[in-house]
């Protein structure tokens, strides 16, 4: 009988810490995605020339995925060119067996 107890017990903490593995893997797979995102954002939105239709649709596609894009463009001095920007993502990572959910931002400089 102690040893039925002893199988289950340990199989039951060896699932738990694969499923929390794998909780913890997703989280950094779903941080890394995001911190490709922000940086493919940023180029896309430098190499256009900070072009509005590109800006807009990168915060379509933002918020397709679950993010929240901001993008401040920053004007030279006593001119209406563009001349950088900053760009700041925010998104959720979460491990629900261990009842963890924070949100992070990843920010980018525009060039």
């Amino acid at each position: 009988m102690d040893v039925i107890i002893k199988a289950f017990t340990g199989v039951f903490i060896s699932l738990f810490v694969l499923v929390l593995g794998i909780g913890i893997i997703s989280a950094n797979i779903n941080t890394g995605k995001a911190e490709r995102f922000a940086s493919d954002s940023a180029v896309l939105i430098g190499n256009s020339n900070f072009d509005r239709q590109i800006i807009d649709k990168c915060q379509k596609e933002a918020k397709k995925m679950g993010y929240e894009l901001k993008v401040q463009l920053v004007n030279e001095a006593d001119s209406k060119r563009i001349d950088h920007g900053a760009l700041s993502l925010k998104y959720k990572i979460s491990i629900p067996l261990i009842a963890v959910e924070q949100e992070h931002c990843v920010e980018n400089d525009i060039w």
